[in-house]
């Protein structure tokens, strides 16, 4: 899976890559990615299937609640609703 970002002064890539239940992390930046991305290691980051859900739902929490904000009708969507249970069913799953 990767996810790439493209604002002004950004252009990082983050990939994904799973192995049964580990997944690697890894980033790529460009001589345009700014400074603030250049810490980023070269190498993959190991992390477990498990640690990823429980911190990707985090994340994502995070996520919806920002757009609750700034659109307070969408908590009333079936999409809205469904996805963080979803992952709250992965994650209590383990």
């Amino acid at each position: 899976m990767e996810f790439d970002f493209f604002e002004q002064g950004t252009a990082l890539g983050m990939l994904m890559d799973r192995q049964g239940d580990k997944i690697t992390i890894r980033f790529e930046t460009t001589p345009g990615s700014g400074e603030k991305f250049q810490f980023l290691p070269d190498t993959g980051i190991p992390v477990t299937s498990d640690e990823f859900i429980g911190q990707w739902l985090q994340f994502v929490l995070v996520v919806l609640d920002a757009l609750v904000d700034l659109q307070p009708d969408i908590v009333n969507d079936e999409s809205y609703q469904e996805y963080p249970t979803r992952l709250y069913n992965i994650d209590s799953s383990k």
